[in-house]
């Protein structure tokens, strides 16, 4: 997207103005806009072309200007702690109560000979509730299916005997492992390099 032609005055002032504001539509999905101004009659003007702006600063002195800046980093790097604080919990229904567990205490989840019911195996205690263990392995890449009835937190994996088939977990605590995901696990941990 470039800006080309000759421009004088309230011309150029209107296509600098739909160009930058086009500009940051595309930049929008990509990261956190902060517009910086002489100009506050264009604050408006961009929640027409519904720019999901974090701030809209209006320069007066550098001074002000530092500050704010540091205010809206300040702002971004504790929505982002936030977020991924969210991201790295497992959640789910227990009857009619809703649980979140953090990834890092999440040993492994056995299905249960109830159809659809799971286990979860945490370093605090387990849980049963129902889902498909395949919707589980999809929802977090730390889960990877190590037998047919058994999810394991990757990150919780100490050692996997192939011979014995038996994966052992930092807190000593023991799984399954199945002859056709002996391959894809030690990949795995090879990928991440966590030593089997």
């Amino acid at each position: 997207m470039a800006m080309t032609g000759t421009f004088h005055g309230k011309g150029w002032y209107k296509t600098w103005q739909r160009w930058y504001i086009s500009l940051a539509v595309v930049i929008d999905d990509l990261g956190k806009i902060v517009f910086i101004t002489t100009h506050a009659e264009l604050a408006p003007v961009t929640f027409r072309y519904k720019v999901e702006a974090i701030d809209y600063i209006v320069k007066k002195t550098p001074e002000e200007l530092q500050n704010r800046i540091i205010e809206i980093l300040n702002v971004i790097g504790e929505r982002q702690h936030l977020n991924s604080e969210v991201k790295r919990q497992y959640t789910f229904k227990v009857g009619s109560k809703m649980r979140s567990i953090a990834l890092d205490n999440i040993i492994y989840f056995e299905s249960l000979s109830q159809p659809h019911k799971v286990a979860i195996i945490t370093t605090n205690g387990h849980y049963q509730f129902y889902e498909s263990l395949k919707a589980i392995e999809k929802s977090h890449e730390e889960f990877i299916r190590v037998h047919k009835s058994f999810i394991a937190n990757i990150m919780m994996i100490e050692s996997v005997n192939q011979k014995e088939k038996i994966i052992t977990f930092k807190n000593g605590l023991t799984c399954d492992l199945s002859v056709a995901r002996a391959k894809e696990v030690r990949k795995r941990l090879e990928e991440m390099s966590i030593r089997p």
